[in-house]
């Protein structure tokens, strides 16, 4: 039996021959605003839009980075209550930012 050692090479994704990059997100749905949080199972935070909340807040800190350098304003936090069907309800505090298309 042959055991490659070292690094695993990872495929390669031509975009530029046609191929499509496929993104697959994990969304939580909460039962009682019928409302979809996308989840990012890597991230230390949560965080929503801040078009669902308000668009007049002053803004806070953090300050959050894109990977290419890129500012992402925070305006403070909101506790949300989800109710994914588990027997009991969760809160959980989301960070309100504003996203690269608002």
């Amino acid at each position: 039996m042959f055991l490659p050692d070292g690094k695993l090479e990872r495929p390669s994704l031509d975009l530029s021959s046609g191929g499509m990059m496929v993104i697959n997100w994990l969304y939580l749905s909460d039962r009682t605003s019928r409302s979809k949080y996308p989840i990012d199972t890597g991230a230390d935070v949560l965080v929503i839009p801040l078009t669902t909340v308000s668009k007049h807040l002053p803004p806070a800190s953090p300050q959050f980075f894109a990977a290419n350098g890129t500012i992402i304003s925070t305006y403070g936090q909101k506790l949300v209550t989800l109710d994914l069907g588990l027997r009991r309800v969760f809160k959980r505090p989301f960070i309100i930012a504003k996203s690269c298309n608002q």
